[in-house]
Parts: C-alpha cells; sequence; structure tokens
C-alpha cells in the first residue's frame, strides 16, 4: 500500500509535463508566426481588392438607400456590423459559461479543502 500523503506535500510531477512546457514556447512562436503570415495575405488580398473596386455604388436597404460609396467600403462596414451583431449574439453564451466556471472553480475548491482535511484527519488517526 503506498504511503499517505500529507496536506502540503506534492507529488512528483510527471516529466513528460515538464518537456511539454518547455515545448510549448516554440510552438507558440510558430504559431504567431503562421497567424502573422495569413493576417499578411489577407491584408494584400483586401488593398488589392479596395484599389480595383474604386466605383461609388448606393446601397439599397429596401426601405431606405444610403448614399453612394465605394464597394470596399460597403463591405468593410457590413464586415464591421457582423462582427459586432455576432458578439453581441455570443455575449449571453459566454456570461453563462463563465458563471459556470466560476461555480465549478470555488466547489473544485471547497473539494480541496475537504480533501486536505481529510489527509490531515487521516494522518493523525495512524499509530
Amino acid at each position: 500500500m503506498p504511503a499517505a500523503h500529507s496536506a502540503t506535500e506534492r507529488r512528483p510531477r510527471d516529466r513528460r509535463l515538464t518537456f511539454n512546457r518547455h515545448g510549448n514556447k516554440h510552438m507558440r512562436w510558430l504559431k504567431g508566426l503562421i497567424l502573422a503570415i495569413i493576417l499578411l495575405v489577407v491584408l494584400l488580398i483586401g488593398i488589392l481588392f479596395a484599389v480595383n473596386n474604386q466605383q461609388a455604388l448606393p446601397l439599397n436597404l429596401i426601405w431606405i438607400e444610403l448614399p453612394a460609396a465605394s464597394l470596399s467600403v460597403w463591405l468593410l462596414a457590413s464586415l464591421a456590423v457582423g462582427v459586432l451583431l455576432g458578439m453581441l449574439a455570443m455575449s449571453g453564451v459566454y456570461l453563462r459559461l463563465r458563471t459556470l466556471l466560476t461555480r465549478a472553480q470555488r466547489h473544485n475548491q471547497q473539494q480541496r479543502k475537504e480533501l486536505d482535511r481529510l489527509r490531515v484527519q487521516e494522518m493523525k488517526e495512524l499509530p
């Protein structure tokens, strides 16, 4: 039977976890580099699109006609509105998940305290 661990004593760490923690720095750098390249390509495509679509177009929204602006302006405006509406739609889900996470962390902390208390009690009962 393995020896009981006291409340202050920690179990030894798995060496694989230590290796992955140091290797994670390189993966984060590589991920950032790939993301930067993708963003640069998207930015260049957007600039090319804006340069090649300079003609002014009025936007008709059935009930209102907006003044003439370039196609790239209308597309960027629709992207911004879509992003804001998406963030607004997801805020309820985010807040609910955040509340559940806080509740689970509080429950986890209570369980840890109870476990530590039981470990200390077990150590005191041993002859």
